[in-house]
C-alpha cells in the first residue's frame, strides 16, 4: 500500500482531529508552556517519585569512575542521584530524575542543576529557579553528603 492509499483509508474526522492536534503542540514553546501549566496526577503515574526511595551509599573518589569529582565543576552519577563537584569545592548529591515529569535528564551545568529533557532548573538547594522557565516549580531532592578522606557518603 502506498502513503497515498493509506491516507485516503483514514476517516476524514480522524484526519482533521489529528493535524488541529499536531498544529497546536508539535511547537516546542508550545509544549514547554503547556507542560509548565499541567498539574494533573498523570504525569507521574508511570514513575516512581525519588523522594520516596531511601538513598545511601558511599563512593570512593580514587576510583576512575569518580576521580573526576576531584575537579571543580565536575559531576557523576550514582545510580538515579548527580554527585557535584561545585567550583567553590563543595560536593553536591540530587535526584538527576527532574520532577517535572520524572524524567532522569538532570545534570550540573557549572552554577545550577539543569534538565536537558525540559530545561527546567534548580539552585543548590532543590529549589526549582526561572532561570530558563518555570517547570523547575516542583523541586529537586538534594542528599546529605559526607567526606572522609576519599570516601563520599551521601546518603538521605
Amino acid at each position: 500500500m502506498t502513503r497515498k492509499e493509506f491516507l485516503q483509508t483514514i476517516p476524514i474526522g480522524a484526519g482533521i482531529a489529528f493535524s488541529l492536534m499536531c498544529t497546536g503542540s508539535c511547537n516546542q514553546a508550545d509544549r514547554l508552556a503547556t507542560a509548565a501549566n499541567e498539574t494533573t496526577s498523570l504525569r507521574t503515574d508511570s514513575f516512581i517519585n525519588p523522594s520516596q526511595e531511601p538513598v545511601d551509599f558511599v563512593i570512593d573518589l580514587n576510583t576512575p569512575t569518580y576521580q573526576k569529582l576531584k575537579t571543580p565543576g565536575e559531576y557523576a552519577f550514582y545510580k538515579d542521584v548527580i554527585i557535584v563537584f561545585t567550583d567553590d569545592e563543595k560536593y553536591l548529591a540530587a535526584s538527576k530524575i527532574c520532577s517535572d515529569e520524572w524524567i532522569p535528564r538532570v545534570i550540573w551545568d557549572g552554577k545550577e542543576f539543569y534538565c536537558l529533557a525540559h530545561g527546567a532548573t534548580f539552585d543548590r538547594q532543590g529549589n526549582g529557579t526561572t532561570t530558563k522557565n518555570n517547570l523547575g516549580f516542583r523541586g529537586l531532592d538534594i542528599f546529605n553528603v559526607s567526606l572522609d578522606g576519599n570516601l563520599l557518603h551521601v546518603y538521605s
